[in-house]
């Protein structure tokens, strides 16, 4: 029986094994990578769901057609731009919102807590 005594692979070959080596690890790493930003997106995305069945309903007088054209703070018939409250679910000018409602940081209607981030601006269509 003979011994070999010779390297199994040659300089080349052992770079070309490195080498193939190398590559699968950061092919790995890109793929591992690649599913760690699917489950933070998709475990994010399940964190700002928002839902508005705790928001506030207006009282019954508000479902009026007369009385939800008119802003709650100065009276005057809604026109052109408005912001609706999310807290309270609230339409006013946004004269109103910008003098009273922000500053207060109330709803003048309901006194929910209201922050800038809480109004929906809405343009309303001039008939």
């Amino acid at each position: 029986m003979k011994i070999r005594t010779e390297p199994l692979t040659s300089g080349v070959e052992e770079r070309s094994l490195l080498y193939r080596a190398g590559a699968g690890l950061v092919q790995a790493f890109s793929v591992g990578m690649f599913f760690i930003q699917v489950l933070d997106s998709f475990y994010s995305s399940q964190r700002a769901v928002v839902h508005y069945s705790s928001v506030p309903q207006p009282p019954e007088d508000a479902s009026d057609l007369k009385y939800s054209q008119i802003c709650p703070s100065c009276r005057e018939t809604l026109q052109g731009t408005v912001g609706v409250l999310r807290p309270s679910g609230y339409v006013y000018c946004m004269r109103c919102i910008e003098d009273h409602v922000l500053p207060g940081q109330r709803c003048l209607a309901s006194n929910a807590a209201v922050g800038r981030a809480d109004v929906i601006v809405i343009n309303l269509a001039t008939q």
